[in-house]
């Protein structure tokens, strides 16, 4: 067989072909349901009257029948044809001996949306879940939107309809916390009146790969951060294979001394201090030459060099010989 006639099998499939109704085998009745009204809307729409209304008045017998009776027999025929037609064996076993679409209409509807109480208990099961729908945890935006279509699609073949706006806030504040700043942008920059529920999940979707490229980025960022530390730690190697000798001796040299030095800063051994131990030391030896009077004067005026006066706060005297303290004792006198 041809690709020709392999896409042309395809394209004439249940569901795909425009003379062809639609076939319905006891499952999907919603689907199944909304598609036969198309087909037979858009094959003749009073065909469709003939389905919800009943047939079409022959007012004389088949004798006696004029030409506007001959048409309305036709169309109440086709009808009943065509809903025949769209039904399997099971489906039509259930309608046999129905003589109007109108019965066969009502007969599948009564065996598969249910009675009036069967209904009522079912759109209340339905409201419930739309009431409480949330989104899953680990469940993306298209695969919420797959469960909640399914609801409201359940809803509006039981004729329960809902407002674009509603299921549109619905979806929003179905949405977990992290949502949260999504949600918030959308209510303040959209009119939730004029926006759509395919606009609002496409926006979502958009969003919802964002962050998936976020979170694949956040590796790869501390991944090119270790990368710049082991280049960084080449770069330097290089810039020391390329000095010269002398002057890596020279840095090599003064690092030592900089190691030297701090090792005796850590002993308590400080060049300033060793140098103020050797003239203390030199002093000392001199001073053992000294006579008595002469150490004691020379004791005396480095303690007065070094007092501070308790009166002025200078240095080089004590209270006792400050010239605030004669000042005062002149005018006392």
């Amino acid at each position: 067989m041809s690709s020709g006639s392999t896409s042309a099998g395809i394209f004439m499939a249940d569901g795909f072909s425009q003379t062809r109704p639609p076939r319905f085998e006891g499952v999907h009745y919603g689907y199944r349901r909304n598609r036969m009204e198309l087909f037979i809307c858009s094959t003749d729409p009073d065909l469709w009257n003939i389905v919800l209304d009943g047939p079409l008045e022959v007012k004389e017998t088949r004798g006696k029948w004029t030409e506007e009776d001959k048409r309305n027999f036709q169309l109440n025929s086709k009808a009943t044809n065509l809903m025949y037609c769209t039904l399997g064996p099971e489906e039509y076993h259930r309608v046999t001996g129905c003589k109007s679409a109108k019965e066969i209409w009502e007969k599948l509807q009564i065996a598969h949306k249910g009675k009036s109480h069967v209904k009522i208990s079912r759109i209340n099961s339905l409201k419930q879940d739309f009431e409480s729908f949330v989104m899953k945890p680990e469940e993306s935006i298209k695969e919420m939107n797959e469960r909640f279509t399914t609801i409201v699609n359940s809803l509006r073949n039981l004729e329960v309809e809902y407002a674009s706006v509603d299921l549109v806030r619905k979806v929003l504040w179905a949405l977990p916390k992290k949502w949260t700043p999504k949600v918030t942008t959308i209510e303040e920059s959209k009119d939730l009146t004029r926006l759509s529920l395919d606009e609002l999940i496409g926006s979502l979707i958009t969003h919802e790969e964002k962050l998936k490229r976020e979170d694949l980025e956040e590796p790869k960022k501390e991944k090119r951060g270790i990368a710049f530390k082991v280049t960084s730690q080449e770069d330097e190697l290089e810039c020391l294979d390329e000095m010269e000798e002398e002057e890596f001796a020279m840095l090599n040299k003064h690092v030592a001394k900089l190691l030297k030095i701090r090792r005796e800063r850590k002993r308590g051994n400080f060049p300033g201090r060793q140098r103020e131990a050797e003239n203390d030391k030199e002093s000392s030896k001199g001073n053992r030459h000294m006579t008595r009077s002469k150490r004691e004067g020379a004791s005396s005026k480095r303690f007065q060099s070094q007092a501070e006066c308790f009166k002025c706060g200078k240095q080089g005297h004590i209270k006792a010989y400050c010239p605030l303290t004669k000042k005062e004792k002149a005018y006392a006198t």
